[in-house]
């Protein structure tokens, strides 16, 4: 059995800047698996290289607004006591793409938003802006050269590149997508991530009831799987492990088979039960990237690469973990999905209702529970060393203090939030 000595080699808290830097170096030039799928289906996902226009957008010269199709040059001396007259020649929609129509003179065609504009045409004038007598319509003013003209390639040209490998792609992108004559795309595979809790007093949701259990409900690996879903990314509990690193080791290299990364959570600090460590430090091609972060209360959190998949160490408390989450997990997986280390994190500024002091030697977390009034963003900060599943259900983000740093009221704090979601959950006063 390893002995406490042999877990301390483990934890050495790092400050969060050094935890990044070893973080971005270790993870570089390592990717999750690229895939191909159509476009319709690519929604949230993020490209894994670039991606050009197969088509000019419009492809053909098209009316921006309902009107009729004109020469301008025939409007140059138009007004109200001698208008421009033209015969309407027939009507052009959006579904005459093909049509094949000309104009000269005082001719014109009704033409539709999106209808391909005659050859002959260089102007489009708005409805409201003609009066109808018969089959002519009048115009008594100058219409400028390529009025209410989308020309062709005006809004993409074809090979233009749309989007940078790291973007993720959303409703209108995917519209546009189709537009470019897009079909199908690369994207980094969404990871599917396992999670292991760890502790001899866990006992799982489905086995038991802790109002008549002595047991405590895995209720944690609820908590991860569900802000991992939030992020759009597939997580499953892969069950407990007893506070034994025989079994821990065992779980994780059975893990490693099904899941791309894994996340252990509990056993992680330097208890005489704390095997989570020492447990992943031993198995086969694994290499500890960092055991200990300079910041209350997610200081026992860890992570290792096993033959290129993450394994992340997780403190075993609620707000621990779900603050290691934001600052450690997801960090990891955006720089293996080809983004940056500070993507998928949404900050606001918020004015702090109350006075807020980390008296400690080191770097620490402070819970905020957001209010949105006529002035902005207000934080009133929340304890997070009692009631914890309380309080975390209360706040909406998260504040980092630097040692012995303090905070007055109606300061400017900057907030990161527990996922871009929360702006949702923010009550307006």
């Amino acid at each position: 059995m390893p002995t406490r000595s042999d877990m301390e080699r483990f934890l050495k808290l790092l400050p969060f800047s050094q935890v990044r830097h070893v973080i971005e170096s270790s993870m570089e030039g390592i990717y999750f698996e690229v895939e191909t799928l159509s476009v319709v289906s690519a929604l949230g996902r993020i490209c894994s290289e670039e991606i050009r226009s197969e088509n000019d957008i419009p492809p053909r010269p098209i009316s921006a607004m309902d009107g009729y199709a004109i020469m301008s040059g025939e409007t140059r001396n138009a007004s109200g006591s001698a208008p421009a007259r033209f015969m309407i020649r027939g009507a052009l929609y959006p579904k005459d793409a093909n049509a094949r129509k000309s104009i000269s003179g005082d001719d014109t065609y009704y033409i539709a938003t999106g209808a391909p504009i005659p050859e002959g045409a260089d102007a489009v004038v708005r409805v409201e802006q003609t009066r109808l007598t018969g089959n002519m319509i009048s115009v008594s003013q100058h219409v400028p050269d390529s009025e209410n003209v989308s020309f062709q390639g005006e809004d993409i040209r074809k090979s233009e590149i749309l989007f940078s490998k790291g973007h993720i792609l959303n409703a209108a992108d995917i519209a546009l997508l189709i537009s470019a004559g897009k079909r199908e795309i690369k994207a980094y595979k969404t990871p599917n991530v396992g999670i292991i809790s760890i502790g001899d007093e866990l006992i799982a949701f489905e086995d038991g009831d802790n109002s008549t259990s002595q047991k405590t409900i895995n209720n944690y690996s609820n908590l991860i799987i569900g802000l991992l879903n939030n992020f759009g990314i597939r997580a499953e509990t892969f069950g407990i492990a007893k506070d034994e690193m025989a079994e821990i080791r065992r779980m994780i290299e059975h893990a490693l088979k099904k899941f791309d990364c894994i996340i252990t959570i509990g056993g992680t600090s330097v208890g005489k039960k704390d095997f989570a460590p020492t447990a992943v430090g031993s198995v086969e091609g694994a290499s500890m990237i960092f055991h200990g972060v300079r910041i209350v209360p997610i200081r026992p959190t860890g992570l290792a690469l096993i033959n290129g998949k993450p394994i992340f160490i997780l403190p075993g408390h609620a707000v621990s973990a779900t603050l290691a989450f934001f600052l450690t997990v997801i960090p990891v997986l955006n720089l293996l999905s080809g983004l940056s280390f500070d993507s998928r994190q949404a900050m606001i500024e918020a004015e702090s209702i109350g006075e807020l002091e980390n008296d400690r030697a080191i770097d620490s977390i402070v819970l905020v529970q957001l209010k949105k009034m006529d002035r902005g963003f207000f934080a009133t900060p929340l304890e997070w060393g009692s009631n914890l599943i309380h309080n975390l259900s209360k706040a909406n983000g998260f504040v980092l203090l630097k040692a012995k740093e303090k905070i007055r009221k109606h300061d400017v704090l900057q907030v990161l939030l527990l996922g871009a979601r929360e702006l949702e959950r923010i009550p307006s006063a």
